[in-house]
C-alpha cells in the first residue's frame, strides 16, 4: 500500500512541474515583472506650433430643441463606426459588421451599397479607416491593408485606385486636392496628392520625437471646400489646426476644454496613450463659417457613453464661440443648418433642431 502510495505521489508530483512548465510556457504564470515606461510628449519649441489659447476658459451654452425624425436601426446597420453626409442631406455609414459603406436617403431609405465585389477585386474594402464624400457624390476610401485610396463612383463601381506614398489612416478630398493623414509612427502628419494620385507634399510636424510619441496625435480630418482648406483635430491633445491646400498653416488653436498632451506608457515595448488621458474631439463637421466639434471627457467615460457637448469654433480663426448639449450621448455627430444626425454603436438618428425659444 506504501509503494502505491509513493507511486501515486510521484504521478501527482510529475502532473504538477508539467503543469507549471506548461503555464510558464503559455503566459498564465510569470516571474517576470512587465517594463513599463511613462513618457510626457512635449510640442516642437516653435513659436507657429504654439497652440493660441482660448479667450474663456468656460463653456457658453445655448439651448436647443431637438425632435427625432428618422432612426436607421439595427435592423439595416449592425455597427456603425462612421459616418458622413453629403451636401444632399444623403447619410453615408461605414458598418464594420461587413465592411461596407451603406448609402442612406434624409429619409432613411437604403439607396446603395459600396465595398461590395462588381467586377473587380479592388471594389471590396478589407479594412476602411475613413472614407470622404466628394461634391459630385464619390467616395474616397483608405484602405490600409491594401495599401492603397480607393476611389468609387456614385453608381458603386472603382473608378481609379491610388497607391500614396505613405500610409493613410485619415482622408479628405477639398476640391482637386486629397489630403491625407498618417497612422502614428510617421516623421509628418499630413501628405497632399492630386486627384490622379501625383504627390505634392509632407508636412505636419507637432511633438518631439514625433516617429516614437505620435500615437497621440490621433485625430479627425476635415475638408472644407468654400475656403479650400482643411482643418486637423487632435483626439487627445486637442488642438485645431487649419491648413491651406499647399500646406500652410492658417491657424492652430486649442480646444474649449483641453488638458496638457496626453502621457505615452510603453508596456514592453507597445505603445498605448494613457487611459486616463481626455478625449477633447470625437468628430468634426463644417456649416458656414463655424467648426462644430463633438467633445468628450475621459477616455474611459467616452468608452462607456460617448460625447454630448458640440463645441462651435470660428472655421477661420479657431476661435471658440458657444456650445450646446446634444438630446443623446453619440461616438459622432454632424450638424447642419437645421438638423443634426448622431451616431451610436447601435444606430443613426436624424434629429430637427432650433434655438429655443
Amino acid at each position: 500500500m506504501l509503494g502505491s502510495l509513493r507511486q501515486d505521489l510521484r504521478i501527482l508530483l510529475t502532473a504538477g512541474l508539467i503543469l507549471a512548465g506548461l503555464s510558464f510556457a503559455i503566459g498564465y504564470v510569470t516571474d517576470t515583472p512587465l517594463t513599463i515606461v511613462n513618457v510626457q510628449p512635449t510640442f516642437l519649441e516653435e513659436r507657429r506650433l504654439a497652440p493660441k489659447t482660448q479667450h474663456t476658459k468656460n463653456r457658453i451654452l445655448k439651448e436647443y430643441t431637438f425632435q427625432r425624425m428618422v432612426i436607421i436601426d439595427s435592423t439595416r446597420i449592425a455597427k456603425p463606426i462612421i459616418m458622413r453626409a453629403d451636401i444632399t442631406d444623403n447619410i453615408y455609414i461605414l458598418d464594420w459588421a461587413d465592411l461596407r459603406i451603406k448609402l442612406f436617403s434624409p429619409t432613411g431609405s437604403l439607396l446603395n451599397i459600396f465595398g461590395e465585389v462588381k467586377g473587380s477585386p479592388l471594389s471590396r474594402l478589407l479594412n476602411p479607416t475613413g472614407f470622404s464624400v466628394g461634391l459630385n457624390g464619390e467616395l474616397w476610401v483608405c484602405d490600409p491593408p491594401q495599401r492603397r485610396i480607393i476611389q468609387i463612383t456614385p453608381k458603386g463601381t472603382v473608378a481609379q485606385t491610388l497607391i500614396p506614398k505613405s500610409a493613410v489612416d485619415r482622408i479628405t478630398v477639398v476640391g482637386d486636392t486629397l489630403i491625407t493623414m498618417a497612422p502614428p509612427g510617421a516623421k509628418f502628419l499630413f501628405e497632399l496628392y492630386s486627384l490622379s494620385g501625383r504627390f505634392l507634399k509632407s508636412f505636419g510636424e507637432f511633438i518631439e520625437d514625433q516617429p516614437e510619441y505620435g500615437i497621440v496625435l490621433d485625430g479627425e480630418l476635415v475638408g472644407d471646400n468654400q475656403a479650400q482648406q482643411f482643418i486637423y483635430g487632435g483626439r487627445y491633445t486637442g488642438i485645431l489646426a487649419g491648413y491651406s491646400l499647399d500646406g500652410e498653416q492658417r491657424f492652430i488653436a486649442r480646444t474649449i476644454k483641453t488638458a496638457s498632451l496626453p502621457k505615452v506608457l510603453i508596456i514592453d515595448g507597445r505603445k498605448k496613450v494613457e487611459p486616463s488621458s481626455t478625449i477633447a474631439i470625437l468628430s468634426m463637421n463644417i456649416v458656414d463659417d463655424r467648426l462644430y466639434v463633438l467633445s468628450g471627457s475621459s477616455m474611459r467615460a467616452v468608452e462607456k457613453g460617448q460625447g454630448q457637448i458640440v463645441d462651435v469654433y470660428n472655421k477661420f480663426n479657431g476661435t471658440y464661440l458657444f456650445s450646446f448639449q446634444l438630446p443623446v450621448a453619440c461616438r459622432q455627430a454632424i450638424i447642419r443648418s437645421d438638423r443634426v444626425y448622431t451616431l451610436t454603436e447601435s444606430e443613426v438618428t436624424v434629429w430637427r433642431f432650433e434655438p429655443k425659444t
